[in-house]
């Protein structure tokens, strides 16, 4: 990708999701194949973000995109091109299993996992990734931190019988924490024991 304008060209304030400002670098075009349908794009380029591409809704405005989550699909430009609404996951925002795990039937287990280069010392969130989810076994949503490329992931065994998590198995999506929107610290209240009142 070209950027074909600088950054005093873009002025403009985005904000993410979790309500902070993005840091807009330059402005680009480029060309997007959604299923044959070639769409031109001019977009601002922000550092820090983990996605490729975030469509805006004056893109899901121009383009007549249409959204029904009962199919799962996503359609454009008056159902000229329909696409699944989610695809896979990219391997760069996946963790995957270390080393093969015997889980028993019915059992939780924390296992280590490689995180991508791009989380190293960062703290991260791991989330399920639904087309992965009770296919094997199940992720649980954490908070870790990746040292060394690696984090610890909770998984759990639905099963009535023992599974094999292979080496290099995906098990859950990876993200940094900058998508959480608030967080309140956990503060463990003591218990007060009263003593009975005497009458």
């Amino acid at each position: 990708m070209t950027i074909v304008t600088s950054r005093e060209d873009a002025n403009i304030t985005l904000v993410s999701a979790s309500g902070k400002p993005l840091e807009i670098i330059g402005l680009t075009d480029f060309t997007v194949n959604i299923n044959g349908l070639i769409i031109p794009i001019y977009a601002r380029v922000a550092r820090y973000v983990t996605h490729d591409l975030i469509l805006g809704t004056d893109f899901l405005r121009e383009n007549g995109v249409i959204i029904d989550y009962n199919l799962g699909l996503v359609s454009l430009n008056e159902d000229l091109v329909r696409v699944p609404l989610q695809t896979e996951f990219k391997q760069r925002n996946l963790v995957t299993n270390v080393e093969a795990v015997c889980l028993p039937a019915d059992a939780e287990a924390l296992i280590n996992v490689r995180c991508p280069r791009y989380f190293e010392g960062k703290t991260v969130i791991l989330e399920p990734v639904p087309s992965l989810q009770f296919n094997v076994c199940a992720a649980a949503r954490s908070l870790g931190r990746c040292i060394n490329g690696k984090t610890v992931c909770r998984v759990l065994n639905p099963n009535p019988f023992s599974v094999v998590l292979r080496s290099g198995m995906r098990l859950a999506s990876i993200q940094t924490t900058d998508i959480i929107a608030s967080c309140s610290p956990y503060k463990r209240q003591s218990l007060l024991l009263r003593a009975p009142a005497e009458f």
